[in-house]
Order: structure tokens, then C-alpha cells, then sequence
């Protein structure tokens, strides 16, 4: 970057820099860590934007083991289902929003079943129920303090969800092909090999089709000339 370019000082001149491999300058450095800092930490009130994930993963968890469905929990908290099957996963920070909407939901949510007055409510409620109960998830009131991350679940004994459950939770979280190898650290040759062995080529193709939706209609055609 020539020294007379107006993004000296500033974040954007950390990025032309980096792309430029070259080292930054004593202004673009400083203007990249406060970039950095003001990501991390809210500067009206002096609070961490991000906080550990255990009380929003909990929080979840319980919530689902009463039978509330993600997409349920994710009317209440006006974050899309997605971004909650996401959360679920995670063991990395969250957003402090995002936490405080969980925790809102939770407040609300925690003592009382959901409907269940219609077929798809049952059928929803039993889904969620039926999953948090295989995979060991605890209620709230197992939780002491849900927020203590050294803190144990009570009469709660946790199971280790094999590949097909976790690849049932990604199709759920209406993942793309891309998501589900990185969380099954598998590549995708591999993981259709194992879809293909286990009965789950429909799964496999629905996460391929949301990252590419031309896939299924490249395939529909070669089955056709193959025909």
C-alpha cells in the first residue's frame, strides 16, 4: 500500500496490508486493535459483547427435553431456528444478545409444557421430547445453577449422539453440505459413501441441494441419459 493511501490509520489499511503481505504500519496496527476490541467489548456500558456458550447450549437443552421445538423457542426469541441449532452446538463464545434472548425464553418457557392441542403440536413436542431424551439432555430442574460452568446436572446421564443423530440434527437445522462435513469432520465423498451405506442418500441430497440447488436437477438429468 503506497503511503500516501487514505485508509492509513484505519482498519481497512490492516486488511490492505495483510493482502499486500506486507507488515502494517504503526497506525493501521493500532486502528486493527481497536477494530478488534470494539467487536468484542460494548463500549455504551463496558460489557463484553460475547459470553461462553454453556448457559444459552443449557438453556436449550432443557428446553427441549420439556418438548419445546427449536422452531418454538425460536418464535419467543426472534432468532431464527437456524441460528439456534447453531447455538446447540456450539463451545465457542455467543453473542451477549443472543444469550440474553435465550435466557428471556427460558424465563418464559421453563415451567410449563408446551401445547400440544393439535396433531402437529404433538408431533412437534414429542420430536423435541423423544431427541433431548436420547441424547441425555437435562430439564431445569436439574440445573442448581445453569449458568455455573462447573456445575453438573442432577439424576442426568449424558449419551454420546451417534453420526446418523448428528446428521439428523443438521438436516433439522437445514444445514448445507459444507456445515455438515465440518461438524462430522468428514469429506464430502466420504460422507455420501456413508449416507449411501446407512440409507440417508435423501439426507445427504438435501444438504447438497441447499448449497446447491442446480445439484438435484444436474442429477435428475444424468439419471434420465443414463436411462
Amino acid at each position: 500500500m503506497s503511503p500516501d493511501d487514505p485508509r492509513h490509520g484505519t482498519y481497512a489499511g490492516a486488511v490492505a496490508h495483510w493482502s499486500d503481505s506486507e507488515r502494517c504500519c504503526d497506525a493501521c496496527r493500532a486502528a486493527a486493535s481497536r477494530y478488534r476490541k470494539g467487536v468484542t467489548w460494548d463500549h455504551v456500558n463496558g460489557r463484553r459483547r460475547t459470553v461462553p456458550p454453556h448457559g444459552a447450549v443449557r438453556r436449550l437443552q432443557a428446553l427441549q427435553r420439556l418438548g419445546w421445538s427449536m422452531p418454538a423457542i425460536a418464535r419467543v426469541t426472534g432468532i431464527d431456528h437456524r441460528v439456534l441449532y447453531a447455538v446447540g452446538r456450539r463451545h465457542t463464545a455467543v453473542l451477549r444478545s443472543t444469550h440474553d434472548a435465550i435466557a428471556a425464553a427460558y424465563e418464559q418457557l421453563s415451567m410449563r409444557l408446551p401445547p400440544e392441542t393439535t396433531r402437529n403440536e404433538r408431533i412437534s413436542a414429542v420430536r423435541a421430547r423423544r431427541r433431548a431424551e436420547r441424547l441425555g439432555y437435562p430439564p431445569p430442574l436439574a440445573w442448581d445453577d445453569i449458568d455455573d460452568p462447573d456445575a453438573q446436572p442432577s439424576g442426568i446421564r449424558s449419551l454420546t449422539p451417534t453420526r446418523a443423530e448428528i446428521l439428523a440434527d443438521l438436516d433439522d437445522a437445514e444445514a448445507t453440505i459444507t456445515q455438515a462435513c465440518a461438524t462430522l469432520g468428514l469429506s464430502r465423498d466420504t460422507l455420501e459413501k456413508w449416507c449411501e451405506r446407512h440409507d440417508l442418500s435423501e439426507v445427504f441430497s438435501r444438504l447438497v441441494r441447499r448449497a446447491n440447488p442446480t445439484w438435484a436437477g444436474n442429477q435428475a438429468t444424468r439419471r434420465d441419459e443414463v436411462a
